[in-house]
């Protein structure tokens, strides 16, 4: 020890002293870390529904990115599962579900219900009573309890309305649309408003011109569903109606009319079904399906038809 200097000495004391308090202070943090990391997991799992969207770490932890990308896409992934859930339940309590109904039918030979003087109007059927339009312009809508009583002409009741209706597809409903082109070939209506089994839809073209559909709440009148069906051309129809969550097409030549099927807006699909054609019919200007009667309403150059459907 004589040979060794002094400040060599103590620049190993120095070195030792540092080392030690290095060492002291990285327990101290492993200790922390420790401590928070349980802090963390107790307080998670405590928290309540608004802290879902945080994530956890302790304070003194290292991570890398591609570590930290992977937890901060897992966790939104979880978020975005929640709200697919929380989505889908709030729709299953807005949207019916499909009634129990046959997609598949069959045509009765038409019944003629009625002669008009007019040759351009509309008749829509609710069960045995009957609401009936003139012209496709004008403010009033004529009752008829029953159809004999439509076929007499003794009306129940006449309705006038605040605003005038336009076209021949009527329907008692309240429904805006920026489009203003005519919705068949041949028609003057914009839409058409139609009821059957699960709510309320109205048919229309969109701002591409394409054959859309909406579907709205019964009690409500919000929107629930669209749909755009671009392999659906407007133009080749004189009408369409809807039966069962099923669209059908009219068709309409100089003596005949047929039906086919070609949507099903429940299970979201193109169909092609069996086409059925009636002859002797022709310049229809509104078809209507009523749920009620399980029938047809049909008007043609001011004679009314009836046509149920088995």
């Amino acid at each position: 020890m004589a040979g060794v200097s002094i400040p060599v000495v103590i620049s190993w004391l120095l070195t030792l002293c540092t080392i030690g308090l290095l060492l002291y202070q990285r327990q101290t943090i492993s200790n922390l870390e420790n401590e928070l990391l349980e802090h963390s997991v107790r307080t998670r799992r405590s928290a309540d529904d608004r802290d879902n969207n945080l994530v956890y770490l302790p304070v003194y932890a290292q991570i890398s990115r591609k570590a930290m990308k992977r937890i901060c896409m897992q966790h939104r992934f979880e978020m975005n599962t929640n709200k697919r859930k929380e989505k889908s339940n709030f729709l299953s309590k807005e949207e019916p579900k499909r009634k129990k109904c046959k997609s598949d039918m069959s045509f009765d030979e038409p019944r003629l219900i009625a002669e008009r003087t007019n040759s351009i109007g509309a008749a829509m059927r609710d069960g045995e009573q009957w609401y009936l339009t003139e012209f496709d312009f004008g403010y009033t809508i004529i009752k008829f309890l029953t159809s004999k009583k439509l076929n007499n002409s003794e009306p129940t009741e006449l309705y006038t309305l605040p605003i005038p209706f336009r076209g021949t597809d009527n329907t008692a409903c309240l429904f805006n649309l920026n489009f203003w082109k005519s919705l068949y070939d041949q028609s003057d209506s914009r839409m058409d408003i139609q009821a059957e089994e699960h709510g309320i839809w109205v048919t229309y073209r969109d701002e591409r011109d394409f054959f859309a559909v909406s579907r709205l709440h019964p009690s409500t009148l919000k929107i629930i569903s669209n749909w755009s069906l671009p392999a659906i051309h407007p133009e080749a129809l004189c009408n369409s109606f809807i039966r069962c969550g099923i669209l059908y097409s009219v068709e309409c030549t100089s003596d005949s009319i047929s039906f086919s099927p070609v949507y099903d807006f429940y299970k979201h699909i193109y169909v092609s079904g069996r086409k059925h054609t009636i002859q002797g019919i022709s310049n229809v200007t509104m078809v209507q399906y009523d749920p009620n009667s399980k029938s047809i309403a049909l008007f043609s150059s001011g004679s009314i038809y009836s046509i149920g459907l088995v």
